[in-house]
């Protein structure tokens, strides 16, 4: 397993443990500024766009190391727009050859995810997730942005 697929994989499940319980206040607040700042993290911090309107959860931008070397960042965002609109956003605002895939077997929790190489030869993955409205939480959708450098 790469390290990639590693952090990817690591990062997705801790994420999902602490998503499935909602928004955090924060996530609830005002959005922030048209995809250039959201919560607080800017595009430039997170490696990539970011969708307008979500706010930074589970303690915001958090650098990764390898080794004490800077190895990357990720972000987990929520907003209580639609998996729809968030997906749309990322579809128009990635390179034309960024991959995609997206499950649609559940349409009340839905899976969308992006990859592409940015021109410094560092990865960036997006994954987009729905969560309905259950136990008093308000329907909501995650998005995570992962920026793995390159080694």
């Amino acid at each position: 397993m790469t390290k990639r697929t590693l952090v990817m994989a690591l990062t997705t499940i801790v994420l999902a443990g602490f998503c499935a319980f909602g928004m955090t206040d924060a996530a609830q607040s005002d959005p922030g500024e048209s995809g250039l700042n959201a919560g607080g993290v800017s595009a430039a911090d997170a490696g990539a766009p970011v969708y307008p309107g979500g706010h930074p959860i589970n303690g915001g931008l958090v650098h990764l190391t390898q080794y004490s070397k800077p190895s990357g960042t990720v972000v987990t965002f929520s907003t209580p727009d639609s998996f729809n609109d968030v997906y749309a956003y990322y579809k128009h605002a990635l390179p034309s050859n960024a991959e995609t895939s997206e499950t649609t077997d559940d349409p009340t929790s839905r899976i969308g995810t992006f990859t592409y190489v940015k021109g410094d030869g560092s990865q960036i993955d997006i994954e987009i997730q729905s969560y309905p409205a259950q136990s008093g939480a308000p329907q909501h959708t995650n998005y995570t942005i992962t920026d793995t450098y390159k080694t």
